[in-house]
C-alpha cells in the first residue's frame, strides 16, 4: 500500500527491460506481463499506479486490454 506500482505490458523481452529497469529508477515496483490475459489478472490483483500497455500483444490486442480494464471497477482508473 501507498507504493507506486507500474505494470509493464509488453511482449519484447529487450523493450521490457529497458521500461522496468527506468521505472525502478524513478521509485516504481514493477510487474511485468507479455501477454494480455496475464496483464488484466495482474491489474486485478495489484491494481497498479500506472500501465505500460503495448498495442501488439501474442493472444489479443492491447486495445482488448485496455477496453476490459475500463470496464472494470477494479481497474478503471
Amino acid at each position: 500500500p501507498g507504493d507506486g506500482i507500474l505494470l509493464v505490458v509488453e511482449d519484447d523481452t529487450q523493450y521490457a527491460g529497458f521500461i522496468v529497469e527506468l521505472a525502478r529508477r524513478m521509485g516504481f515496483k514493477v510487474l511485468v506481463a507479455s501477454r494480455g490475459l496475464d496483464a488484466l489478472e495482474l491489474a486485478k490483483q495489484f491494481q497498479p499506479t500506472a500501465i505500460s500497455l503495448d498495442v501488439f500483444l501474442p493472444d489479443m490486442l492491447g486495445w482488448t486490454v485496455l477496453c476490459q480494464l475500463k470496464q472494470n471497477p477494479l481497474t478503471r482508473h
